[in-house]
């Protein structure tokens, strides 16, 4: 009778342990869900701002004299385009999550890839007045999901960019058959 029952009250328990891991599980998707449906419904009105806004900035750029106003609305564009880009953050951050299980990892070039993307932010490097120094072997192959691995490195090197001071250095290495 003994053994029965400890067998009866193990189950019971392991049964308790993988609904309690279901609803943990259930629970996490519904607070992601909600997180990024409210995103969604922020993008929307951000968007409304910033079109009216950016009329706004080019007529007071006709304006031969300094203008305050002028000042004021590239401060508040500014907010919003952060805002925005916030925003896709948390999407992408779910859109990530999603596609974790559907990774496509392929020999790929990596050091042609952040070349690339360091093409794509050339203006704002300009504009920030930045130096960039890309350390890499002459051709760099690793297996990676091209996708996930240029969302990466698009992040890393935007943060870079919009926080750096002056030199912006990327290295890419191969240490113990890694990169």
């Amino acid at each position: 009778y003994i053994y029965r029952r400890n067998k009866y009250m193990a189950q019971q328990r392991s049964l308790l342990r993988e609904f309690a891991v279901r609803k943990d599980k259930e629970l996490y998707e519904n607070k992601i869900s909600f997180f990024t449906n409210i995103v969604h419904e922020i993008r929307t009105p951000l968007s409304l701002i910033t079109l009216p806004l950016d009329d706004l900035i080019k007529k007071h750029k006709n304006e031969s004299e300094p203008n305050e106003d002028l000042q004021k609305l590239r401060l508040i564009r500014k907010n919003a385009l952060r805002l925005s880009d916030l925003c896709s953050q948390l999407i992408n951050v779910r859109s990530f999550e999603e596609s974790l299980l559907q990774l496509n990892f392929m020999q790929t070039d990596i050091k042609e890839i952040v070349e690339s993307i360091l093409e794509d932010f050339e203006p704002s490097i300009k504009e920030k007045k930045l130096s960039v120094d890309l350390e890499a072997p002459d051709k760099l192959v690793a297996s990676v999901d091209t996708e996930a691995f240029t969302k990466i490195c698009t992040n890393l090197i935007g943060n870079a960019v919009k926080y750096g001071k002056s030199t912006l250095v990327v290295e890419l290495s191969v240490t113990e058959d890694l990169f």
